[in-house]
C-alpha cells in the first residue's frame, strides 16, 4: 500500500521480522493493523510501504533496505537450491537489480498501470458504473488474464513486435549474463549501470522511438522480476509472522494479497503468462481500496473461510461460487480504478492543450517508426547503396522476431532496391547506443 497508514481504520504500527536463510539475517519492516474481513471477523494485516519500494534513484539508503532485502534473500534461496546457475535466474537477478533504476518512472505507465490516482476523486463503487468484466460463468484463467490487460494496459503490439523486443531484450540480457559469469558482483554492477547509461540516452532523445519501446519493455520486466523477489520474501516471511501467533485466516489473506500468480510452463515449451500481468495485488494501487470496501471484504471472508492452504497452490478452489465472486470483486476494483484513471487523463489533457494521453503514445501493429529506426540504423552502420553510394532508405522489414531481420532497402541517391540483413546482436547495440 501507497502510505504507513494503511486502509481506512485504526492506526498503523511498525514491526521488523527477521528471515534468516543459511547462516544470513534479512529484516524486513513491516507496518501491520487489524482488518475486517466482512462477516467473518478481524484479522491482522501485514504490508511493506510500497511508497519506499517505488522511490527509485531518489530513494535513501534506509528507505531501499526492504527492496535490496527481497532481492538478496530470493538469490540466497536461489544459492541454496542450486538455481543460480541457470542462465534463466540470472537473468532474473540481473533485471530485479535494474528495478532501482524505473521504479520512479512514468514510462512504465505505457505498459501497465498502476499509478496512484488522487484520492480526492476516488468515486464509490454505489455511484459507478459497472459491469461485470467477466460473466460469472466464465471465470477462467483467460477470460480474467484478457480483462485485466483491457483496464490497465494500452499497449497493442503486433505478435511479431513482441517477438521482436523480446529477442532483443533478449540479447542485452545476455550480456549481462557473460558479465555476471566472469564476477557475479562486479558483473550485476557493470550491468545495472550500462542499463541507466541506456535509459538516460533515450530520456535525452525527444519523441517516441523503438529505442523507447524497448526500455520501456525493459523497466517493466525489470519490475516483474523484481515482484518475483517480493512474493519469494513473503513466502519466508509468513513463516515467521506464524511462530508469532498469526492465525491462519490471516496467513491466507496474506497468500493472496502478497504471493505472486506463477506463470504456467506447458510441455510444448508455451509460457503462459500469469493473469496479473506479473503484478502483485498488494503493490497495486486497487489493493487499499479494496480493502476499503466492505462489501469486497465481505466477498473475500467468505471465499478465505472455504479455502485451504493447499487450496492456495493447487487452485481446487477455481469451480467454487465463492471464489467467482472473489475474481469478480477484484475485477470490479480493477474496473473502477481504470475508469478514474481515465477520467484523471481526460482532465489533464482538457487543462493542458499541449499533453498527449499515454494511450495514443504506443504504436499498434508494424509502425512507420520501425522503417525510421532501421534507416537510422542502416546510416549510422554506414550501409550503402553498392551502386552509389548513397544513403540506404528502409521500405519493408521482415523476420523482425528472428535472429536476422530481412531489410528491403532503396537507394535515396540512385532508387536502386536492394535486400540487407541485420542481426540481432548488431540491432541490440543500436538500441543500447550513447
Amino acid at each position: 500500500m501507497e502510505s504507513n497508514s494503511g486502509s481506512k481504520g485504526q492506526p498503523a504500527k511498525r514491526t521488523t521480522v527477521e528471515v534468516t536463510l543459511d547462516g544470513r539475517v534479512f529484516p524486513f519492516e513491516l507496518w501491520h493493523r487489524p482488518l475486517q474481513l466482512g462477516e467473518v471477523g478481524e484479522i491482522q494485516y501485514y504490508w511493506m510501504n510500497s511508497s519506499e519500494l517505488r522511490k527509485g534513484l531518489q530513494a535513501t539508503d534506509e528507505e531501499l533496505a526492504n527492496l535490496r532485502n527481497c532481492i538478496g534473500l530470493w538469490w540466497r534461496a536461489a544459492k541454496g537450491s542450486g538455481a543460480n546457475r541457470e542462465e534463466s535466474q540470472i537473468k532474473h537477478l540481473l533485471l530485479a537489480s535494474c528495478y532501482g533504476l524505473f521504479a520512479n518512472n512514468k514510462a512504465l505507465q505505457m505498459v501497465f498501470h498502476d499509478a496512484y490516482l488522487k484520492r480526492e476523486t476516488w468515486s464509490n463503487h454505489e455511484s459507478a458504473e459497472l459491469v461485470l468484466p467477466v460473466p460469472a460463468t466464465q471465470v477462467d484463467r483467460n477470460s480474467i488474464a484478457t480483462s485485466i490487460r483491457g483496464l490497465l494496459s494500452d499497449t497493442q503490439l503486433s505478435t511479431d513486435e513482441v517477438k521482436f523486443i523480446r529477442a532483443v531484450l533478449n540479447v542485452i540480457l545476455g550480456w549481462g549474463v557473460r558479465g555476471f559469469r566472469r564476477n557475479p558482483e562486479q558483473g550485476t554492477q557493470d550491468f545495472v549501470n550500462q542499463i541507466h547509461s541506456w535509459s538516460e540516452s533515450v530520456r535525452r532523445r525527444a519523441g517516441h522511438s523503438w529505442r523507447r519501446l524497448c526500455l520501456n519493455q525493459f523497466a517493466y520486466s525489470s519490475k516483474v522480476s523484481f515482484y518475483r523477489c517480493y512474493a519469494n520474501a513473503w513466502v519466508h516471511i509468513l513463516p515467521v509472522l506464524q511462530r508469532r501467533g498469526l492465525d491462519e485466516l490471516s496467513s491466507r489473506f496474506l497468500r493472496f494479497w502478497h504471493w505472486q500468480n506463477q506463470p504456467i510452463a506447458h510441455d510444448d515449451g508455451r509460457v503462459e503468462s500469469d493473469v496479473f500481468g506479473g503484478q502483485i495485488l498488494a503493490l497495486h494501487p486497487v489493493s487499499g481500496n479494496l480493502m476499503d470496501d466492505r462489501g469486497f471484504m465481505t466477498v473475500a471472508g467468505a471465499f478465505l473461510t472455504h479455502t485451504t492452504h493447499d487450496e492456495n497452490d493447487t487452485g481446487t478452489y477455481a469451480d467454487r461460487q465463492e471464489y467467482h465472486d472473489f475474481v469478480q470483486g477484484i475485477l470490479l476494483g480493477l474496473q473502477q480504478y481504470a475508469n478514474e484513471r481515465n477520467q484523471q487523463a481526460e482532465n489533464r489533457h482538457t487543462a493542458n492543450n499541449n499533453s498527449v494521453l499515454l494511450r495514443a503514445s504506443v504504436p499498434a501493429g508494424t509502425s512507420e517508426d520501425v522503417v525510421a529506426q532501421i534507416t537510422e540504423f542502416l546510416k549510422n552502420a554506414e550501409n550503402r547503396c553498392k551502386a552509389c553510394s548513397g544513403d540506404l532508405e528502409c521500405q519493408a522489414v521482415e523476420n523482425l522476431a528472428s535472429c536476422v531481420a530481412s531489410v528491403s532497402t532503396r537507394c535515396r541517391r540512385c532508387h536502386q532496391e536492394s535486400h540487407a540483413e541485420i542481426s540481432l546482436e548488431l540491432l541490440a547495440q543500436f538500441f543500447m547506443r550513447e
